[in-house]
């Protein structure tokens, strides 16, 4: 990706939806109408962090309902009070999602640009905040699923993949103290339902250079279920890391999970760190292993980059597409929060039990992991790797994709 400007002064907060494509007003008609609540949450950070002992003020996560109606309009509803004025949302037959927020005064009308999944009883999406103006500066990405009432179960295999900043100020600064990109295997153990399941598995972390590090995952996630023993997805999670020789940093998350994926936000931007995750769950290899075929394809994507040298520390998000070709090829085109185009080519393969690996060519070859969902339209991935830049901008990235689908 292109690297900004860093900021020096870090601005203030305004909770509300604002920022994508500034200056945007024309507002189509929705091709699909949806009429139904949404988890969404958002991990949003100022482009320039300024120094480690500022970094909480440069963070804003949280999250809220989405609730879309069938006149192609929406409202926030936020988890403390409070709902957002009517907005519209436009949702083409390929599955490409836009979020519409009219401006005002210092705010300019804006589009945030996105991915609606259209298929299964719980479709996933995201969108993102590629705008720094007027009255709400941060950047990010928001993602989450249509909201279902029932009851879940998590018991089984799983992959994770997350990123947080890290927010405590260390003494020796390094890519590490920054920001954190993991990726792992883990279990969620058996229980009776509305129970907390314990969490175990390992993985690897982004580190200090080109090199990740191996971490010990642990915790516990519990399905939050009424009197009636029915749920709407809505989990506690706490996911562990420990690294070797270190003390486990227990991070604790608020969680959306069905019964294949689970988005999850750490919204605690006073203790270590604050960031997103997700979690994939495995295919059932052998018996029923994930098809290379099936996954090929074209994406739609967005994600969340942080910039991690510590002198110069920082943030972007992104849209784009993904292309897999059947015969292994990779390229991801994206758009900055500049405006500014990228590219990444590469190769990628995939696991029995649905795990992607991309190999990214450039700067001298980069390794991404990931994972593709069940129902072969949901890629999550992440980019561990602290890469050697001539301009000494080392990045990690989050990333977020959903099928992109043919016009009928």
């Amino acid at each position: 990706m292109h690297r900004f400007q860093p900021q020096t002064l870090l601005f203030p907060f305004l909770l509300l939806v604002a920022c994508a494509d500034g200056g945007k007003t024309e507002v189509p008609q929705s091709e699909v109408q949806i009429a139904a609540n949404h988890h969404v949450m958002w991990f949003r950070s100022l482009p320039g962090f300024g120094s480690s002992a500022t970094r909480p003020l440069a963070v804003n996560s949280g999250h809220a309902t989405l609730a879309m109606a069938a006149d192609s309009t929406y409202t926030l509803v936020f988890a403390g009070g409070g709902t957002s004025s009517k907005e519209r949302y436009a949702i083409a037959n390929t599955a490409k999602l836009s979020i519409y927020q009219t401006g005002s005064g210092r705010n300019p009308s804006t589009v945030f640009q996105g991915g609606y999944q259209l298929v299964g009883a719980r479709p996933d999406l995201f969108f993102t905040d590629r705008v720094s103006a007027g009255d709400s500066t941060s950047i990010g990405l928001y993602f989450g699923a249509r909201t279902v009432l029932g009851q879940d179960e998590l018991e089984g295999a799983w992959h994770l993949f997350s990123m947080h900043v890290m927010m405590q100020n260390a003494t020796l600064q390094t890519p590490r103290t920054v920001a954190r990109a993991a990726f792992g295997e883990v279990s969620v153990a058996a229980g009776a339902p509305g129970t907390a399941r314990a969490i175990s598995g390992t993985g690897f972390e982004s580190g200090a250079d080109p090199s990740t590090v191996p971490v010990t995952l642990s915790g516990q996630v519990t399905n939050l279920l009424d009197g009636s023993q029915q749920g709407n997805g809505i989990c506690n999670l706490t996911v562990g890391y420990t690294n070797t020789g270190s003390a486990t940093d227990s991070r604790v998350f608020w969680a959306a999970a069905g019964s294949d994926l689970l988005f999850a936000v750490d919204e605690d931007e006073t203790d270590t760190a604050s960031g997103l995750l997700a979690m994939v769950r495995k295919f059932a290899a052998p018996a029923t292993p994930a098809d290379p075929a099936r996954i090929a394809g074209t994406f739609y994507v967005g994600g969340y980059t942080t910039f991690v040298n510590p002198t110069n520390a920082g943030s972007d998000s992104f849209v784009g597409e993904l292309l897999l070709t059947p015969q292994g090829a990779v390229r991801l085109d994206g758009l900055d929060h500049r405006g500014v185009d990228f590219a990444y080519t590469g190769t990628w393969t995939s696991t029995a039990e649905g795990g992607l690996t991309l190999q990214i060519s450039g700067n001298g070859g980069e390794t991404w992991r990931g994972a593709v969902a069940r129902s072969y339209d949901t890629l999550v991935f992440v980019d561990p790797v602290v890469e050697v830049r001539t301009n000494n901008t080392p990045e990690l990235n989050f990333v977020h994709a959903v099928r992109k689908r043919s016009n009928p």
